[in-house]
């Protein structure tokens, strides 16, 4: 890998302050970089992608903001949609419940 090709100042100021020893997390945070710039075409790179979004969740929110504050953006949002519909499922499926176990006690059942 030639480190003199890397285009983002995140990861280059990553590199001026990590030891050598570190090199293969900045070499993956590069692959990541990659992945931004040009999204994986094939489920390989597709699960490299999100295999290396959620090992370096923190880099990979500042690698996004780095390139396109309009895609972290639109990142963020998708997220906060998907803990909204689980909260919502929880909620359901806790209504459900109680309803069961309603019933349940007036048919006579025990806790």
């Amino acid at each position: 890998m030639n480190y003199n090709e890397i285009k983002s100042d995140y990861i280059k100021n990553l590199m001026y302050n990590s030891s050598w020893q570190d090199h293969t997390r900045i070499d993956d945070l590069i692959k990541l970089h990659k992945y931004i710039l040009v999204p994986p075409r094939n489920w390989s790179g597709g699960m490299a992608f999100t295999h290396l979004k959620t090992m370096y969740r923190a880099e990979y929110l500042d690698l996004l903001s780095e390139h396109s504050p309009a895609a972290l953006e639109k990142v963020l949002s998708e997220e906060r949609a998907i803990i909204d519909k689980r909260i919502k499922m929880q909620s359901e499926s806790d209504a459900i419940y109680e309803q069961q176990k309603t019933s349940w006690l007036l048919a006579g059942g025990k806790l």
